[in-house]
């Protein structure tokens, strides 16, 4: 699965030069990876999950359609939990209150899912309902019996399995989970499910090995898909915390205009946009609100080296975004560093402090602001790339 061109594309004399049709298959793994960081599991649980769910399917003779939706749904099943807020030292929410706040992630996932054109309908159905249960106990909409969506429930328990035997704080034996699940017939799962269930554990322990992934056909989308994708996911990331609502989008922003400012062209602003979603991509790494440290203290570098290890491991994940890695190393190094920086990540590295240090500064007052210029041109030379830093204040005041 890699972002390469569709050699069976068909393109007119009306298609624009970006309008060529790309397989997103690295994108999808990617989004895959980031729900594996946001549950805290270990990167490839979601394709996992999908290639387990897609081997019970075939054992249960479901139509190819319905099984590659399946296999999506198995990659993508947790990637709602991306929009659940952050744990906040000022508000002690309950062990309940966290389990009654999860029961969104399934809505939250299914609208990311049926807003991507190339994922086929039926994967934001199986995603919605791959929690609820037999007996009609589970969510979000207490469905049962019939009523639940087979794909949903194969997602469901597929997902149970492994995430009893991947768990990193309380691993347990795959015979053990086995058991516990079987135990679950007529309560959380059908009965006949099941037994599809233990005969594919039983017979193809290869589906739901460590590094197992499905073999589905490639979705194919123009060059828009993945960066509007990763920007759908972003947003919602940003959202766990209110303070940093549409923070991915206004770094873009600053980034096109000061990119442009430089005379740097359309693929350049590209690369810089992606490079800094894949920043917010490892903000996964936090857990909880907290108060943002002076992004031009050199200790800031040290106390974000969790969130850039996430964003590289992430990036890692694929051949199409494996370059991104060495760049996201550069974001929070200072450009006084005896080693050369990607200028990327020059640039993602000036607007991302300015957006901690804006929003750290309640006043939106004047003062405040030229305070803001003023110490982004103070940091340049030091920390900052200067004509970067000078061709970003510029476009702010403009």
């Amino acid at each position: 699965m890699t972002f390469s061109p569709n050699p069976d594309a068909v393109r007119t004399a009306n298609d624009a030069p970006d309008a060529v049709t790309f397989t997103l298959g690295d994108a999808v793994r990617t989004v895959s990876a980031v729900g594996d960081a946001v549950v805290g599991t270990e990167l490839g649980f979601g394709l996992r999950v999908g290639a387990l769910a897609t081997a019970i399917a075939r054992r249960l003779k479901l139509e190819e359609p319905a099984i590659d939706a399946i296999g999506y749904a198995g990659m993508w099943h947790h990637i709602g939990h991306t929009g659940l807020p952050l744990d906040s030292p000022f508000i002690d929410r309950s062990a309940r209150a966290k389990e009654i706040a999860a029961w969104e992630a399934p809505l939250a996932g299914a609208a990311i899912s049926r807003a991507t054109p190339a994922i086929p309908a039926a994967v934001a159905d199986a995603i919605r309902w791959h929690r609820e249960a037999w007996d009609g106990t589970g969510f979000p909409d207490r469905l049962r019996w019939n009523g639940i969506p087979q794909a949903a429930s194969i997602v469901g328990v597929a997902r149970a399995f492994l995430a009893g035997t991947a768990s990193r704080v309380e691993p347990r034996e795959p015979d053990e989970v086995l058991y516990e699940l079987m135990n679950s017939a007529g309560r959380a799962y059908s009965v006949g499910l099941l037994r599809a269930f233990r005969e594919t554990v039983m017979f193809e322990p290869d589906a739901c090995a460590p590094g197992a992934e499905p073999a589905l056909p490639p979705l194919y989308g123009n060059a828009e898909s993945a960066r509007a994708l990763f920007a759908r996911v972003a947003h919602t990331i940003d959202g766990r915390d209110a303070t940093t609502i549409g923070r991915t989008e206004r770094m873009g922003r600053s980034i096109a205009a000061t990119a442009n400012a430089l005379g740097y062209d359309r693929a350049f602003i590209e690369r810089a946009t992606m490079l800094a979603t894949f920043v917010t991509f490892g903000d996964l790494a936090k857990i909880a609100v907290r108060d943002e440290l002076d992004p031009l203290a050199r200790m800031a570098r040290e106390r974000r080296a969790p969130e850039i290890a996430l964003a590289q491991r992430i990036a890692k994940r694929t051949t199409t975004y494996a370059p991104y890695a060495p760049m996201l190393a550069d974001v929070y190094e200072w450009f006084d560093t005896k080693r050369e920086l990607a200028i990327e990540a020059r640039l993602v590295a000036v607007a991302s402090a300015y957006d901690i240090l804006s929003r750290v500064i309640a006043s939106t007052s004047t003062a405040a602001s030229k305070t803001l210029d003023e110490r982004i041109y103070a940091a340049a030379g030091t920390q900052f790339d200067p004509a970067i830093a000078s061709a970003f204040v510029t476009e702010l005041r403009r």
